[in-house]
């Protein structure tokens, strides 16, 4: 967002930051004049993990056609385009036609954008659609963020992992290797690790020891 000027979850504070240099906030990470701008550029938007498939919003069927490569050459295709370093310039008129543009639009910003997508998590009926991704990726579970949720949900019988909080840091997902398989903890700031909700694993937490009160609030 912050990368073509969209500023709506920025904060007061840190709108501040770039007065200290001379320069505007989507200025602290252009993606082609600084340091910071070309490593967020090269970064994935899909990743898979042994069994696990990670998405900022989720990956609808309307996308499940791309592998994780295939969509990851995409997006670093599309993000090192003039269109989209020009995207909050309404003064730039790019050499793209009508058909090419909108498949960008979509891609980046569409409702089934796989960094826009909510569906997974606001419908307990898309089983069959999520099955239909897990199988073409050959994977368990989604593991997705974007829709805030309190706390760290499980849906679909664990084939899905919402981990967007509404109190943000407040919980961490932790995947522990056991063998093929992978068991799953949710990690609050307090108290012991709690296996995520309808998930089969063991009782007791993957051997950390729990953290000793300090009387003061956990930094956000």
């Amino acid at each position: 967002m912050v990368f073509t000027g969209d500023l709506r979850y920025v904060s007061t504070k840190e709108r501040l930051i770039p007065d200290f240099y001379d320069t505007t906030y989507p200025g602290l990470f252009d993606i082609r004049s600084t340091v910071l701008g070309k490593w967020l550029s090269t970064k994935p938007g899909l990743l898979q993990i042994g069994g696990f498939l990670f998405a900022h919003g989720g990956v609808p069927p309307a996308y499940a056609d791309y592998s994780v490569e295939a969509f990851n050459d995409t997006l670093s295709t599309f993000i090192s385009e003039d269109l989209f370093y020009r995207w909050a310039d309404t003064t730039y008129m790019p050499e793209i036609d009508q058909e090419a543009y909108e498949r960008r639009w979509d891609f980046f910003f569409g409702d089934e954008s796989v960094f826009w997508y909510r569906g997974y998590v606001t419908s307990d009926t898309l089983g069959d659609a999520l099955g239909e991704v897990l199988d073409r990726y050959e994977a368990e579970a989604h593991v997705v963020a974007h829709t805030p949720v309190t706390p760290i949900r499980s849906m679909y019988e664990g084939r899905l992992i919402a981990v967007d909080l509404n109190d943000p840091a407040s919980q961490m997902l932790f995947l522990e290797r056991d063998g093929d398989t992978y068991r799953r903890w949710a990690f609050g700031s307090r108290g012991a690790p709690e296996p995520l909700e309808g998930e089969a694993m063991k009782s007791e937490g993957p051997g950390l020891p729990e953290p000793e009160p300090s009387g003061k609030d956990v930094p956000r």
